[in-house]
This record gives structure tokens, sequence and C-alpha cells, in this order.
């Protein structure tokens, strides 16, 4: 009998006693490396290959606090805004001679990978390929001719 391929490792699990939520999505050839606090509460964990593959949020009974109103304008402010255009300039000073990444049109979704990623490489000493902010949030390099 010959065995398939290995399975992938996802899932969430929350710990109420210490109100914390982990989301998994490791490849099935993930092995964790270490863990990255990019935000207070926000932490996500790395494989040997440098990809995302787990997010612990702290804290979130208070995230979903049903009591709490929706800000004037309808929406809430993003707050991981100055943390990437901190994480830029960092990454920038960095490897003056690299260039940054490729990392337009991100949603406010996008910013808490991108600036622990960027955050990661610069920890490490290790600049990123042009594509490596895009490729940790799961994108695929674009068709050749394809102008960004």
């Amino acid at each position: 009998m010959t065995q398939g391929k290995p399975r992938a490792r996802v899932g969430a699990t929350y710990d109420q006693e210490a109100d914390v939520i982990a989301v998994r999505f490791a490849p099935a050839d993930a092995q964790y490396i270490d863990s990255v606090e990019i935000a207070p509460g926000l932490t996500v964990d790395h494989d040997q290959f440098g990809r995302i593959v787990a997010v612990e949020i702290l804290g979130v009974a208070k995230l979903l606090d049903r009591g709490r109103t929706t800000p004037a304008g309808g929406s809430y402010p993003a707050p991981y805004e100055s943390a990437f255009d901190d994480a830029v300039q960092r990454y920038s000073r960095t490897f003056v001679d690299q260039g940054v990444p490729y990392c337009a049109k991100l949603g406010t979704v996008d910013l808490p990978v991108a600036v622990a990623v960027l955050n990661r490489a610069v920890a490490l000493g290790q600049p990123l390929g042009w594509w490596g902010i895009m490729r940790a949030l799961g994108y695929s390099l674009p068709p050749k001719g394809v102008n960004l």
C-alpha cells in the first residue's frame, strides 16, 4: 500500500482561560521555528522556510465585546498602517541597496502579515526577494510581462 501525501495542519483553537485564539494553517512539511509579536497581542509563527504558519490573538473576549459601536465614518481605523510604515523604513535602512519588496495594493488585513515579514527579515539580517511579502500572503508570482 502506498502512502498519500501528508495532510496540512489546519484549524483553530480557543483557550478560554488564557483568552487566546490560535489559527494554524501549516503545510505538511512545516516545522515550527519561531514566533514574532507584530503588535500587542498579535503573534505570528514561522516555519523553517520563513512561511507564516499560524496566528495567535490574545484578549479575544475584549475584541468580541458586543457593546462596542462603529465609530463615525462607519469603519475602524487600520491600526497597522503606521506599523507598516515603520517596518518599511527599518527594512530600507537595513538593506540600503536592496530596495523594498513589492507591496502595493495591500489591504488592511494584509498589513499585519507584511509588518511581520519585514520585521523578521530585519531581525534575521536576510533581505527578501522582490516578491517576498506577496509570497507570504499566498500570491504566486505574477505572469511575465504583467505591469504591476
